[in-house]
């Protein structure tokens, strides 16, 4: 989808290249695809190690410190380029706002690809799981996004609103749950 800060994929990807399922597991009978949901802007750094570090610090400061034990191997497009999940140590870490074993809003973040002007841009996929003894359960896409840019723009960073990505289904057979197709936009300080 063509946007001011870039033509950014819909979806987190599988390592296959296969829409993301949260899982393998269904809503509603469903498969559920995992979208796009937050875009990370960082107008300042110069390299995308600068980028990088920057967006670390960032959600860890507003709470979402890289995390273990949450599936990883995921990818996601930003001006036609694939991007692998950040970090990109292949550790089973996601940012997560809490440990695996409790009810967490966690997110596989994507990039930094060089944003027009300066800068760079990543796109990322949050959702917030349940945990069940034994496994996690869907809980909410929505409700993850928000709260992340509100824990972000807490510690400093800017709400630029959202785009429209258009990222939903509801088939009989797919559905992207509570997602309303919009992706919100933090610049980060």
């Amino acid at each position: 989808m063509s946007t001011a800060y870039g033509s950014i994929g819909m979806w987190m990807l599988q390592s296959s290249g296969a829409v993301a399922n949260w899982l393998g597991q269904s809503y509603q009978g469903k498969s559920l695809y995992e979208p796009i949901d937050v875009v990370l802007v960082d107008r300042t750094s110069s390299t995308a190690a600068a980028a990088t570090a920057k967006l670390t610090d960032s959600l860890a400061a507003a709470g979402f410190p890289v995390r273990s034990l949450h599936s990883t191997g995921y990818q996601a497009f930003i001006d036609g380029q694939k991007y692998s999940q950040q970090p990109p140590d292949g550790s089973n870490s996601a940012f997560s706002d809490a440990i695996a074993i409790e009810t967490n809003d966690h997110g596989r973040v994507f990039g930094p690809a060089p944003l027009a002007g300066g800068g760079f841009v990543w796109t990322a996929a949050f959702s917030r799981e349940n945990f069940a003894v034994v496994t996690h359960t869907y809980a909410s896409f929505t409700q993850a996004r928000d709260n992340v840019r509100t824990a972000l723009v807490a510690k400093g960073a800017t709400d630029l609103g959202s785009i429209t990505l258009g990222n939903t289904y509801d088939t009989d057979t797919t559905s992207t749950g509570d997602h309303d197709g919009q992706a919100v936009v933090i610049a980060l300080r």
